[in-house]
């Protein structure tokens, strides 16, 4: 009788555990139409990197994250790349292969609200890229360079309108924690500390989160 009590604990343990190792694991599951067969898909950030190969359009990645992380996904000799946050949740990417920046990505709470931001921004985005291309290759008169050159620094100036408007209504978000590192140079000392005070905890020890708690330090002691 003590046996199978014992058994039956020891069996129970490793149905915890079992579980506890399968809600931990992400899974990126990719369908990408007209991409050539054996092209290599990558995953990156600062401090990690991944890599599989394609067939019929189909590509997946496994793994188990520390702590939500922003990731890019991209692909060999393709230009453009594609963020999306890497923690444990199933993430699906999908789209067409002539644009990799407009892949459709499903995953977390996280990656629903980087979804909006990056909706917001997307046409903004668009119109740089192509204004940019613009002025660069184009061989008309001074007059429509620098009428390009305006254009392209409202359209700027528009997008950095999105992200504060985007980060102070959201300021509970591991976003919101990249914009803050991503202006915080710029912005007012006080202003980014009374926004990283708002933070909650997983926003405030992001890798972004970690590097406005550095900078707020340092400039304590100049």
């Amino acid at each position: 009788m003590k046996n199978i009590i014992y058994l039956s604990i020891v069996l129970l343990v490793f149905a915890c555990k079992k579980q506890n190792s399968q809600a931990s694991q992400y899974q990126i599951i990719g369908n990408i139409d007209s991409m050539p067969n054996n092209s290599i898909v990558y995953i990156r950030n600062m401090d990690f990197v991944d890599s599989t190969i394609v067939n019929d359009g189909k590509y997946r990645f496994e793994g188990k994250p520390e702590s939500p992380t922003q990731d890019f996904l991209s692909v060999k000799s393709v230009s453009g790349r594609r963020a999306l946050w890497l923690e444990s949740e199933t993430i699906t990417v999908s789209g067409t292969f002539d644009d990799i920046e407009k892949l459709s990505v499903i995953g977390s709470k996280n990656q629903r609200i980087s979804n909006l931001l990056w909706n917001k921004k997307k046409p903004i985005l668009e119109e740089l890229k192509k204004s940019s291309n613009l002025i660069s290759s184009t061989s008309d008169s001074i007059f429509n360079k620098d009428s390009l050159a305006a254009h392209i620094k409202s359209l700027s100036s528009q997008l950095v309108q999105i992200e504060r408007n985007f980060l102070k209504e959201n300021i509970n978000t591991l976003d919101a924690s990249i914009i803050l590192n991503k202006y915080k140079r710029t912005w007012n000392k006080d202003t980014v500390k009374n926004l990283f005070s708002l933070m909650g905890p997983e926003a405030q020890y992001t890798a972004s989160g970690i590097e406005i708690k550095r900078f707020l330090d340092l400039s304590k002691n100049p």
